[in-house]
């Protein structure tokens, strides 16, 4: 397993993962993800989730919201 992957759930549901080497890459591949076609994208290392972002289905735009992941709670 990578340091890190990249979760995307597409539009019907479908998920795939994706391995990155470092945060960096995955941040960057998360974010070409962030397309009319996914929505949901997720940053995860061997801990859990870092980084979390959904779009609604119903946006006519490829408008992202940035969701809390829980680690943001505990720190």
């Amino acid at each position: 397993m990578s340091a890190f992957q990249v979760i995307i759930w597409d539009n019907s549901g479908l998920r795939s993962v994706h391995d990155a080497p470092d945060r960096s890459d995955a941040l960057r591949l998360a974010k070409r993800a962030r397309t009319l076609i996914n929505r949901t994208v997720k940053v995860a290392d061997c801990f859990g989730s870092t980084h979390h972002w959904t779009r609604s289905q119903s946006a006519s735009k490829n408008q992202w919201n940035a969701r809390a992941v829980a680690d943001e709670f505990f720190s």
